[in-house]
């Protein structure tokens, strides 16, 4: 009797950590989408800030293009989106560009403001 009781304690304790990670999982699944959500908002609003400012427009912010004057105004974004929190793949992966490319255009605005 006493070892059935043992048993029902242990499964009841396993019952309970799998939940605990099953809920775990569900928050952090839930975090990943409100922080994509949060990205994508930031993107958006740094995108529109940026077009008004250099003239250019959000679609080719966004673009493929690499005119230097669009180049240019997409790698200020990039810059901006990191200062907000963003990390260089994030922003990589909202404009369809690598990190690499990222890096570059982050490190190239510093040194044109000095920094």
């Amino acid at each position: 009797m006493k070892t059935n009781a043992m048993s029902m304690k242990a499964v009841a304790m396993l019952e309970n950590q799998v939940a605990r990670d099953l809920w775990a999982a569900d928050i952090a699944r839930d975090a990943e989408v409100v922080l994509t959500v949060l990205d994508d908002k930031i993107v958006s609003e740094v995108v529109k800030e940026v077009a008004v400012a250099s003239g250019v427009l959000t679609t080719e912010i966004m673009s493929k293009s690499q005119v230097s004057r669009v180049a240019n105004a997409r790698q200020f974004a990039f810059y901006q989106c990191h200062k907000l929190g963003m990390n260089k793949s994030e922003i990589g992966a909202a404009f369809g560009r690598d990190h690499s490319t990222v890096c570059f255009g982050i490190s190239k605005i510093k040194k044109a403001l000095g920094k």
